[in-house]
């Protein structure tokens, strides 16, 4: 709005210049102010979603198998963490990294714990109940693409798999693989495959993403302070000269934004369902389901997420405990 204040300065008189100016100034600053309010509403319902999460319940007789048996000290250590018979809620901080990706600040890591060790919960309700984990499909690609006002299939690696004259020869793995490089500025080859359909793959995914868009709004600083997210959240990396940090810090943050905005309405629209909001696994969160009401909670989540600014997201729903998917 403000980038053509120069080319409309030209054709004003000299004794309005300065008023002009003035006037531009004041309502730049009350355009900022106002996003900040706007974002300010965004981030006291994070908030308010990570006060809420319940606290954990073991299964007691895994949990002392799993001590038994682990060899790896750093793992061992963790698992021991979560045996708190006080304090058995996480608590997470939204402003410890560049981009708002959380971090646990209080309570055992669960960020860091490995899937094959999540058998040591149990649902509150014992057998009567499941602990179900709800995961956005594709997140931070989405985003790029519904940002830049693009169509977006439903599962992305399949749709540029499908661009590909050698599909049938290679795995969606790699597809992820090569999203995963381009977005985050890697440029050696895909490991797998040879450098040729490495080469290939690696341009067809640049051509699907136009990052250098991304890059522009991404890139820009308000009020010489800070760059911001696609939602108005401060990003504090005015400092960074890579293309590819400020490209990844912009997309993550607006990812982690749409993610937390989704969990905290699923756990306010559910609060009549003995549904108990556990943890938040980055773009994931972990319910503990009683079974009287499992089909509402499936049938809820399955309508995927409708953002007010950036549309559809679909969501996928999986056994948080064994990671088998619920099949639609």
């Amino acid at each position: 709005m403000f980038n053509t204040s120069m080319e409309v300065k030209k054709f004003l008189p000299d004794y309005l210049e300065s008023e002009y100016l003035y006037d531009l100034e004041l309502a730049k600053n009350k355009l900022e102010e106002k996003d900040k309010k706007s974002y300010n509403k965004i981030f006291l319902k994070h908030e308010d979603l990570i006060n809420n999460l319940e606290n954990y319940t073991l299964n007691n007789l895994v949990y002392k198998a799993f001590i038994e048996i682990e060899k790896n000290e750093s793992v061992k250590n963790n698992l021991i963490s979560f045996n708190n018979k006080i304090n058995c809620n996480i608590k997470y901080s939204l402003t410890s990294t560049i981009s708002g990706r959380l971090i646990v600040s209080q309570g055992p890591n669960i960020l860091t714990l490995p899937n094959r060790c999540r058998k040591i919960f149990n649902s509150k309700w014992s057998n009567n109940g499941k602990l179900l984990s709800v995961d956005f499909k594709n997140l931070e690609p989405r985003i790029v693409k519904k940002i830049l006002g693009d169509n977006v299939a439903y599962d992305i690696y399949s749709e540029i798999l499908d661009q590909l004259e050698f599909k049938s020869e290679i795995d969606r793995s790699l597809i992820k693989k090569a999203v995963i490089s381009v977005m985050y500025g890697k440029t050696s080859p895909i490991e797998g495959i040879s450098i040729e359909r490495s080469s290939i793959i690696l341009e067809k995914t640049k051509n699907y993403f136009n990052l250098e868009s991304i890059l522009e709004k991404a890139k820009n600083i308000s009020n010489d302070e800070y760059r911001l997210n696609y939602f108005g959240r401060p990003i504090h990396n005015k400092n960074e000269e890579s293309d590819h940090k400020i490209i990844n810090n912009f997309i993550q943050s607006s990812a982690v934004d749409v993610a937390l905005k989704y969990f905290y309405e699923i756990t306010n629209s559910l609060k009549h369902l003995k549904v108990r909001p556990l943890f938040l696994i980055h773009d994931a969160i972990v319910f503990d389901v009683c079974n009287d009401d499992f089909k509402e909670f499936v049938n809820f989540v399955k309508k995927g997420y409708n953002d007010e600014s950036l549309g559809y997201f679909p969501v996928e729903i999986t056994n948080f405990t064994n990671g088998e998917k619920l099949s639609d």
